[in-house]
């Protein structure tokens, strides 16, 4: 039993180790998104203005972009800890103000921003239509509500961090002998958000994973073998999706108590395609994912390559 927990105190720690190298880059990459819109907005409310202002509204319009392009500038955008689907955000936690209250603020309407961070922080634009006090704002400044909708920027949910994720699978591979084998890969998961098309006004989520996979092979008429892989997954599309595909590509040693079939090094490479998120009717979960995997490892008497598929549960 003792090279059993040997091995799992190995796996275990590469996964502490991966869980520590999350860092700030989720953030400055929703700051990044965030950013793009406005920008985009910006450049169309300058390129275009509508029809029958008055001067002093066009003034007042000028003003407000003015103060959008600050609002840019100054990155302070806010941050969903709120909600587990993209959402705009009157005020965050952290008093973090959304474009559109940035700018009503700007102007001095500093009352009409907290009651409706109080009553209806998650509103988009249009659900507010019938403030009165926002609806003046818009007059006055020239600015139509479709426009402080396109300003009104969603917000990344929480699942823009690093997680933990987990499978559990059995192998079937061939090549120069059959092999059977039962394994398991424990690390984490980033999440982030992508845009659709050329524009981040609407975004699909995609993820990466980083994993220490752990198997026992057991090769017909050789005996068996520990594998241990460091393992790099892609998702290839998002999560809004019921399933996903996804690549995976890692090194992996191989190692053994007895003289066959030995120590070898190699990689994995894989296809695959997985319902991490999927359940039926939103109540009984249903988390598995197939894989076709391959791998070519360098032993003292030559090379070995199988190939296969992989089968389990994934979270």
């Amino acid at each position: 039993m003792k090279p059993f927990f040997e091995r799992w105190t190995i796996v275990a720690a590469i996964a502490i180790v991966l869980a520590g190298c999350a860092d700030a880059g989720d953030r400055l990459r929703e700051i990044a998104r965030v950013r793009s819109h406005l920008e985009r907005v910006e450049r169309e409310l300058r390129a275009s203005t509508p029809a029958g202002l008055n001067a002093a509204q066009i003034e007042k319009r000028a003003m407000v972009i003015q103060n959008l392009h600050r609002y840019i500038n100054a990155e302070r955008y806010p941050t969903n800890r709120i909600s587990q689907e993209m959402t705009p955000i009157f005020i965050d936690g952290d008093g973090a103000r959304c474009a559109v209250a940035a700018l009503l603020e700007a102007s001095g309407h500093h009352a009409l921003v907290e009651r409706i961070a109080g009553t209806q922080n998650l509103a988009y634009v249009e659900e507010l239509k019938d403030e009165p006090e926002l609806q003046a704002w818009l007059t006055d400044n020239g600015i139509t509500l479709a426009e402080a909708a396109r300003i009104q920027p969603e917000y990344t949910p929480p699942t823009d961090s690093w997680n933990l994720t987990a499978m559990l699978f059995g192998s079937v591979q061939g090549g120069a002998q059959a092999v059977l084998a039962p394994g398991a890969r424990v690390g984490i998961r980033n999440s982030y958000a992508v845009p659709r098309g050329s524009a981040c006004d609407h975004c699909v989520d995609r993820s990466w994973a980083l994993m220490a996979e752990y198997r026992r092979d057991f090769l017909l008429s050789l005996g068996s073998t520990n594998q241990v892989s460091l393992l790099g997954q892609i998702e290839l599309d998002g999560f809004h999706q019921p399933g996903h595909f996804n690549f995976v590509l890692g090194p992996v040693a191989s190692f053994d108590e007895d003289d066959r079939p030995g120590r070898g090094y190699g990689g994995q490479l894989g296809f695959g395609y997985s319902l991490r998120r999927f359940s039926i009717r939103d109540q009984i979960p249903l988390p598995f994912f197939v894989e076709v995997i391959s791998s070519l490892i360098h032993f003292d008497d030559g090379l070995a390559f199988h190939a296969g598929a992989n089968l389990g549960v994934v979270w």
